[in-house]
């Protein structure tokens, strides 16, 4: 706007001086004698003063462009201020972002960082699980080893009678008995008792090789025959330790000792076992049951040998058993024989009566005489 009145002052002082030029060249034309100059100087004026029309419209036409371009102008100044403005939002912005890329690069490295100790501690763990790996690989070889000692067909069951050996090591010397001789042969371990008696104990186990397929195969027929082989030497081992029973040294009973894995399979043996009075203990519960064995019989001592006791009521049931037996078979059949001659003879005897009554009642003739008659006569009187 300013700019626009700055230049209408300048017309306007233009318009001034062209008018004083002009009334200057008026009275110049007047003051001439010539009327041929002062009719040029007069078309000369007119001209310019045409000129001069001309150039205050154009001077108009200036001034509203003048003002259409002040206008721009001044919306080029707004646009230029809410350019400014803007420029100055976007270099707060700009600033904002600076610091929020300093943030997510500073974020970036920390977590560059994390990641990269997260990755040592993967390839650590890594390292240590592969480690672990290597120990139970060797753990589990060693157990598998360890199995085949202690139940290895070639041993016989000498690394078992080797781990009841450590165990008895922990009890007193005066508990523990060797190679003990009894009337069935010799029981390698067994456990002398408060009452005097031995508990004999046997814990060879030669058939690994059955638990051992069984672990290794998944058919059912095929698992099903394994457990019938192991069950059956169980019972072959429970008729070996039936021998070393000795009514006069030992208790009624004895134990068996096998493995674990072998116990969990025979579980449904231990009635059967029982009646051929032995017991099934596994080697995890061989020495509980060996303190169980001691207290009770350290609680149930007393002057009566109760053991010897109950070997002779065996032997005297036993005994009554075969009596009864007997009763029941030839002696039973004997009776039954003379009951029938009796009552053959009570018949006979009747009809003897009977014939006699008759002949104390009258005479009496041949064809008179009762049935079987003949037979009363040849009776000795």
């Amino acid at each position: 706007m300013e700019t626009a009145n700055t230049l209408t002052i300048v017309l306007l002082v233009v318009l001034i001086a062209g008018g004083a030029a002009i009334a200057l060249m008026l009275s110049r034309v007047l003051g001439r004698q010539n009327q041929t100059e002062q009719s040029t100087d007069l078309a000369r004026l007119l001209e310019k003063v045409s000129t001069l029309e001309s150039l205050t419209e154009t001077s108009s036409q200036s001034r509203e462009e003048l003002a259409r371009v002040a206008e721009r102008i001044g919306n080029v100044e707004k646009s230029q201020q809410a350019a400014v403005e803007k420029m100055q939002k976007l270099d707060t912005q700009l600033a904002g972002a600076g610091a929020t890329t300093g943030n997510l690069v500073s974020t970036a490295n920390a977590i560059r960082e994390e990641l990269t100790k997260a990755s040592q501690t993967v390839a650590e763990l890594k390292s240590a699980a592969e480690a672990r790996q290597e120990v139970e690989r060797k753990t589990s070889e060693s157990i598998r080893r360890l199995e085949n000692i202690i139940a290895g067909t070639q041993s016989r069951g000498a690394a078992g009678e080797n781990i009841l050996d450590i165990v008895f090591s922990r009890l007193p010397a005066e508990w523990k008995v060797h190679n003990y001789r009894v009337a069935g042969g010799s029981v390698e371990f067994g456990l002398r008792l408060p009452n005097g008696r031995v508990l004999p104990i046997d814990s060879k186990w030669p058939a690994a090789e059955l638990v051992q397929k069984l672990s290794e195969t998944d058919d059912p027929n095929e698992r099903a025959r394994l457990q019938r082989d192991v069950e059956r030497a169980v019972k072959n081992k429970a008729s070996e330790v039936r021998k070393y029973i000795d009514p006069d040294r030992t208790l009624s009973f004895g134990v068996a000792a096998v493995p674990d894995a072998v116990y969990d399979l025979c579980t449904g043996l231990q009635a059967e076992v029982v009646q051929m009075n032995v017991v099934l203990v596994s080697y995890s519960m061989f020495m509980p049951y060996l303190l169980l064995v001691f207290q009770t019989v350290l609680m149930t001592s007393q002057d009566v040998d109760i053991e010897k006791l109950n070997a002779y009521v065996k032997a005297t049931q036993d005994a009554i058993q075969h009596v009864q037996d007997e009763v029941d078979g030839r002696l039973s059949r004997t009776v039954n024989q003379l009951s029938n001659s009796r009552d053959e003879l009570r018949l006979h005897a009747g009809k003897a009566a009977t014939s006699l009554v008759g002949i104390q009642s009258g005479p009496v003739t041949l064809g008179a005489l009762p049935e079987g008659e003949d037979d009363v006569d040849d009776q000795p009187r």
